[in-house]
């Protein structure tokens, strides 16, 4: 198997459980150090895939570090998950297009609600999920 097929593989393999936890993420909408599902989301999330996670770092509640494996290479992601004040939109929708009335899920918006731009719910320069959570491709 060359590279390209064992990243598209790991892609989707993976699939499924990035989209789900990033629509989650996007439906929580919380803002910056209130991020308390979104966090224990992260952490179920990380320690079923085999992750060792410690909650709480830098005194914040809703920070963590998630590590697997040891050894090199050692690689670091920066997750971001908090929403902005303001910036509610409709689901699914890559342009800016705020919500007024009621969301696909029946949860009434109000003009201002917090909400997350497309991308933020996740990992700046991974959102499409290629390994960068999986253990498998970790260890490769």
């Amino acid at each position: 198997m060359n590279r390209k097929e064992f990243v598209l593989n790991a892609v989707s393999r993976k699939q499924d459980l990035v989209v789900e936890v990033s629509d989650r993420i996007f439906d929580f909408a919380e803002t910056g150090f209130h991020e308390f599902e979104t966090a224990k989301l992260y952490q179920q999330v990380l320690e079923k895939e085999g992750f060792a996670v410690e909650m709480g770092i830098a005194g914040m509640p809703t920070a963590f570090k998630a590590t697997y494996g040891n050894g090199k290479p050692v690689v670091g992601f920066l997750a971001e998950y908090d929403a902005l004040p303001e910036l509610s939109q409709v689901g699914g929708c890559t342009e800016r297009k705020p919500v007024c009335g009621e969301n696909p899920d029946g949860q009434p918006f109000r003009r201002g609600d917090p909400g997350c731009s497309p991308g933020s719910e996740g990992i700046p320069g991974g959102e499409s999920g290629e390994g960068d959570r999986d253990p498998f491709w970790m260890s490769q």
